[in-house]
């Protein structure tokens, strides 16, 4: 919408139509906007299986292209159709391969990853100083009971493992869950308020809100996490390897496809024959520099479709103005 309608006071008609817009243009998607993460949740995933000992960092999951539970008909279909072959954690992360966080998933059921995520702030709200954010949801066999007076099935917990179903987080919360992640472990509180001027022009600086410490089993564990996210950058087949072209700085990152509407499972997905409104998010999560993080980031672009062709591009064109800056002001 047009901003300065509120310069000298917006007509009747023209807030009427910010407030009926499918749109909704005065959400404020940042910190009130709640999508399913997708696969921007594999790497704290694949941290949870390796602090938990679930998996090791040499585990190997055979990926046809789908998953299958025993005695179960359904299948849980890959991203890619014909399979990514032997995946382990780091080409996991890098390929997105589903089939790996389904199984992954399966072994550690509901509640073990409920609290692992529950580390990262997910479902909860990340405290920033601006008023009206929203928590979102990180499921559990209790939230549901209560909720939906249902009980939990397996099968939610497959897709749970991929960011889909009933987990949702607002793009700040997977920026804060990403920066915790590049910090091995250090997990900030957001803050938009660095000081306060007084009329007198004095200044007062605002303390910073404290940072709470993750627990740590093996920090080689979440090395070898951020290394499946550099790869997702700079591996041939890395699902953001597009990105990494004339890159002047060091990148991590994961991209993800969040599904607004369900198919079944032997559909395939085109998104020419659904209404805009239903087809996929595109999202992308990252960190740079690698090694010394400075800024993490989030991208939701709704409805876009693919993470990689969509909302990456999208991150390196902020980035790249940032370190831009940072070369500027260093010189």
């Amino acid at each position: 919408y047009n901003p300065n309608w509120f310069v000298n006071g917006i007509s009747h008609a023209n807030y009427k139509s910010l407030q009926t817009s499918k749109d909704i243009p005065q959400l404020n998607r940042s910190i009130q906007g709640l999508y399913p993460p997708g696969s921007t949740i594999k790497p704290m995933v694949a941290l949870a299986g390796l602090e938990e000992g679930v998996i090791t960092n040499k585990s190997k999951t055979f990926c046809p292209g789908y998953y299958k539970l025993p005695n179960v008909k359904r299948k849980f279909n890959d991203w890619k159709r014909t399979g990514h072959g032997y995946a382990d954690v780091k080409s996991s992360i890098a390929q997105s391969c589903d089939v790996f966080f389904y199984d992954l998933a399966n072994k550690m059921g509901i509640e073990m990853l409920h609290d692992n995520l529950d580390f990262f702030n997910f479902g909860r709200k990340t405290g920033i100083d601006i008023p009206g954010e929203k928590g979102g949801l990180m499921p559990s066999k209790a939230w549901k009971k209560i909720n939906r007076n249902e009980p939990w099935y397996r099968g939610e917990t497959l897709i749970a493992g991929i960011g889909q179903g009933f987990m949702t987080s607002s793009p700040l919360q997977l920026a804060v869950a990403t920066a915790a992640l590049a910090n091995k472990g250090q997990l900030f509180s957001p803050k938009l308020l660095k000081n306060i001027q007084t009329s007198n022009q004095t200044i007062k600086e605002v303390s910073k809100n404290p940072s709470v410490q993750i627990p740590i089993k093996n920090i080689k564990n979440w090395e070898d996490v951020i290394e499946g996210m550099r790869r997702t950058i700079y591996a041939p087949k890395g699902t953001a390897r597009r990105l990494n072209k004339g890159l002047t700085y060091t990148l991590a990152g994961k991209t993800g496809t969040a599904q607004v509407f369900g198919l079944d499972a032997e559909e395939e997905y085109i998104a020419e024959k659904l209404d805009e409104r239903l087809r996929d998010h595109a999202l992308f999560t990252g960190f740079a520099p690698v090694d010394n993080p400075e800024i993490a980031i989030a991208v939701i672009v709704e409805n876009a479709g693919s993470g990689s062709s969509k909302a990456a591009p999208l991150a390196r064109k902020v980035l790249d103005v940032y370190f831009n800056k940072q070369a500027q002001t260093t010189h």
